[in-house]
């Protein structure tokens, strides 16, 4: 998925997050990535699963991008890429 946040995306209010998110739901887990501004003002890349095998934050300031989600199975391998090449979720 591609995603693009417009010019001029200005901080949420409290207790808000704001952004691009893509999430699936796979043999009664729910897995997502999304790029996120928090009302903390952090720029970040956040990869999270319902079961927390999958977490990871990327600092970024980019306003374009990629998530892909590949699947094996029931196996899910989260990816994204935000001008630096594919990354995985986990470290």
């Amino acid at each position: 998925m591609d995603f693009q946040i417009a010019d001029g995306w200005s901080l949420p209010t409290t207790g808000d997050l704001d952004g691009a998110i893509l999430g699936v739901y796979i043999a009664g887990q729910s897995y997502h990535l999304a790029r996120l501004w928090r009302n903390s003002g952090d720029d970040v890349i956040f990869v999270w699963s319902s079961t927390g095998i999958h977490s990871r934050e990327a600092a970024t300031n980019t306003l374009t991008g990629k998530f892909r989600i590949l699947r094996n199975g029931t196996s899910l391998i989260l990816l994204f890429d935000i001008g630096r090449g594919w990354e995985k979720s986990t470290t």
